[in-house]
């Protein structure tokens, strides 16, 4: 490998530009401040092997951080140089790698999954107290948002994003931050039934988020695509084909991106959560009332590698995983297994006080409303009440990620 460095000449420009010739690779950097031993004993002597200051070989300070290097194509750039194009390069997303940051985050993933969102509200502000990082700010401020949004405080919760975006000026990952803060207002509006402000903060959020290198960010924006569009089919029917199938293709590039990723734990409950949208979609893309066979073998496929990692998963998750098993056994004709899965499914429910209890009227089989139906059903080998297979429509999941609680 072969690095050069060359001292910063633009104006106002302290500091050094480091280049690696190699190959693909992630090469760890540490810059630190470190003391001249010569020239400080000249200056004070013997005090220097007393001295607290130098102790740790006279390290003062020190930062690490990775940089990746990529294989470039001569033609690529020829072709850009010659149209006048300057490639920029992806801002890696340095937050990811703040230790704080990462404590914080995991806190707050922990105590959701949990559904312990009085814990929560504590220790976002106490945690917030004793912040000095504006980037931290930020983030605290963000989450707070999402947890007014949670409890239908829609306006304090836009209020919180104003103040975090208003807070991003001195911030390192200024880009990331905005990007996130409007990703989160889409979440917002679309609880608060405007798609089209959603829409809108989409839009905004995408131009920050694809300047950076693939994150989880970057992974939640095209998850939040697909629901958008998914809500605008249900709105529109006659363009539903073509907006499922949009939404589709946004489900798998969020399912691609969780699944090599640069994020704070692992992005799992995520990507389960993105196979199971596509499972959803593909079971409801249906021909004269039945889905294609394929369609069905693709949903299974996808519904088959969620249910090897159902104990690593959010209880919500698994809720939204049973309900659209049963929707897939139920298109197999497979009625008593259908039953038992919705009737998991609402046990989760019940247990964890879900909103959704409220779609179970909607739903054929479950405890409270339906059990006759399925009753049947596994005597018969057919749908009671005389119901078709297309009159089998599960009610769409919560808006914004649907594992996560806070919207």
């Amino acid at each position: 490998m072969l690095w050069w460095i060359e001292k910063g000449s633009a104006k106002n420009c302290l500091g050094f530009w480091f280049r690696f010739f190699c190959k693909e690779a992630t090469i760890r950097v540490t810059v630190a401040l470190k003391i001249d031993f010569v020239f400080v004993r000249k200056l004070i002597g013997k005090r220097l092997l007393t001295d607290p200051l130098f102790k740790d070989d006279g390290m003062v300070s020190s930062l690490e951080f990775d940089i990746s290097t990529c294989m470039r194509s001569s033609q690529k750039i020829a072709a850009a140089e010659k149209n006048g194009l300057i490639n920029t390069a992806k801002i890696f997303p340095s937050l990811y790698l703040n230790r704080e940051y990462k404590s914080i985050v995991t806190k707050f993933k922990d105590l959701r999954q949990k559904l312990n969102f009085e814990e929560l509200d504590e220790f976002c502000a106490r945690t917030l107290e004793g912040l000095s990082d504006n980037d931290l700010k930020v983030v605290l401020f963000l989450e707070q948002s999402q947890e007014a949004c949670r409890k239908k405080l829609y306006e304090k919760s836009k209020q919180l994003l104003k103040q975090a975006v208003d807070s991003t000026a001195k911030c390192k990952n200024k880009t990331l931050l905005i990007g996130r803060a409007y990703l989160y207002l889409s979440y917002v509006h679309e609880k608060d039934g405007y798609l089209g402000n959603a829409e809108e903060c989409l839009a905004i959020a995408r131009k920050k988020l694809q300047a950076l290198e693939a994150c989880e960010d970057v992974g939640d924006l095209c998850f939040q695509e697909g629901l958008i569009l998914t809500s605008f089919s249900q709105k529109m029917p006659k363009f539903a084909s073509k907006l499922i199938s949009e939404a589709m293709l946004k489900f798998e590039q969020a399912a691609a991106i969780f699944t090599k990723c640069l994020t704070v734990d692992s992005a799992l409950d995520k990507l389960c959560c993105s196979y199971i949208r596509l499972a959803s979609l593909l079971l409801k893309q249906s021909t004269e009332g039945s889905c294609l066979r394929h369609k069905v073998a693709v949903a299974n496929k996808h519904l088959e590698v969620v249910s090897c990692h159902l104990d690593e998963l959010s209880e919500k998750t698994k809720f939204h995983f049973y309900v659209c098993n049963a929707e897939l056994l139920y298109q197999r004709r497979q009625f008593e297994e259908a039953k038992k899965s919705l009737d998991v499914a609402y046990e989760i429910a019940k247990a964890c006080q879900f909103e959704e209890q409220t779609m179970w009227k909607e739903l054929p089989g479950c405890n409270s409303c339906g059990d006759h139906y399925f009753q049947e059903a596994s005597n018969n080998g057919e749908p009671a009440n005389d119901l078709e297979v297309e009159d089998f429509v599960v009610a769409d999941v919560p808006l914004g990620y649907l594992a996560d609680t806070s919207s």
